[in-house]
């Protein structure tokens, strides 16, 4: 395992980045890691409206958040972040795919904010033709702490990715993890001034239900004991971290979906000087001089707009930093590939069809 000097940053040198496991040890941790598949797989998509296994606790930011109180002992707690994004289960579940370390590191870091190494140790499984997003692997992370806190923490745990395609239309999609329990393999010991971070049935579920303009639910799983990120904490005290890894991720994925190459020309724009009403809401902008000053354009879709529909994205522009633009509350919630009309009563029929297909598709404790 990696050892790091005192700033903190990882060096790797005489340490392989590569472990050729057992086939004893391959084994055992596919074995590990497919019983914690069925056992998360099996909490998440039971029949029934009313769930006895999760149950709510709070919501803040647009994420909601439930509380594991059946399946587990002392010294240990579980819950799940869910949050909602346009993007497919596959753009979802692409993030977690086995990968290079590279990657691995660049995808690791949309997520933390305090992330200081992670690789991929060992492939169990790689996609194949048939199974594209099925894979398994051993992966490490560590982690960099307050300074308040002498020793970073890390985390080496088992992973299992794949999307599964529904009779009933849904696609449904996972990356789960578990921690390593192997002291017998020295290459997985904690380095020196580390704390090793335990997780148990934790990751990604996600869930689209396959209605025309359904949104795709994600519930992030947080699995954690005794000695891992918050020892001796409530569950309720640690659960906004964890939700703000979640809101990362669809903020990712919303800039993904935000691309400026189909954005509007600037030439092609509305005169927001000339519009007498916000071409979103349809409220009229008045005479009044300082409300001259709160009209804006859509880069997407080019309308002249008001200020309460006006919202403030980041994008993605490809050989530079990310930048701001402002995107109306249309071409916001909705795919770039629609008109404005089918932007609009996309958002009502996917509000009409999430209440309507709840009690017969089971997909998050919602």
């Amino acid at each position: 395992m990696s050892s790091y000097n005192a700033d903190g940053v990882p060096l790797s040198d005489g340490k392989p980045e590569y472990l050729e496991l057992s086939d004893d040890v391959k084994d055992l941790l596919v074995k590990q890691i497919s019983t914690a598949v069925e056992d998360v797989l099996d909490s998440m998509m039971h029949e029934g409206t009313k769930d006895a296994h999760w149950r709510s606790k709070m919501r803040k930011d647009d994420v909601e958040y439930y509380e594991d109180r059946e399946s587990v002992t002392k010294g240990q707690s579980r819950f799940c972040c869910v949050s909602a994004t346009d993007a497919s289960v596959e753009d979802v579940i692409n993030l977690f795919l086995v990968s290079d370390t590279d990657m691995l590191l660049q995808r690791c870091r949309i997520m933390y904010d305090n992330l200081m190494d992670a690789r991929i140790l060992s492939v169990l499984e790689h996609p194949s033709e048939e199974h594209p997003m099925r894979s398994s692997y051993v992966r490490y992370t560590a982690f960099k702490t307050p300074a308040l806190l002498r020793n970073h923490r890390d985390m080496c745990v088992v992973v299992a990715t794949d999307v599964i395609h529904r009779p009933d239309g849904s696609t449904v999609g996972y990356c789960v993890w578990d921690s390593l329990n192997l002291p017998e393999v020295s290459e997985f010991d904690v380095p020196q001034g580390f704390i090793r971070s335990r997780m148990f049935r934790s990751g990604y579920f996600v869930q689209n239900s396959g209605e025309p303009n359904s949104e795709t639910k994600v519930a992030y799983i947080v699995g954690i004991e005794a000695g891992g990120f918050a020892p001796r904490l409530a569950a309720r005290y640690v659960m906004p971290r964890f939700g703000a890894v979640l809101s990362r991720v669809v903020g990712h994925l919303r800039r993904k979906q935000l691309d400026p190459s189909t954005f509007a020309p600037q030439a092609e724009w509305t005169d927001k000087h000339k519009a007498e009403f916000c071409q979103c809401c349809s409220k009229h902008f008045g005479a009044v001089k300082l409300l001259d000053t709160r009209r804006y354009n859509c880069v997407v879709c080019g309308d002249a707009i008001c200020h309460a529909c006006h919202h403030v994205e980041e994008v993605e522009v490809r050989g530079a930093r990310n930048t701001t633009v402002g995107i109306c509350v249309g071409c916001n919630t909705a795919s770039r590939k629609q008109s404005r009309i089918s932007r609009w009563s996309s958002r009502w029929n996917s509000s009409i069809s999430t209440d309507s297909t709840e009690s017969s598709t089971r997909s998050l404790p919602i």
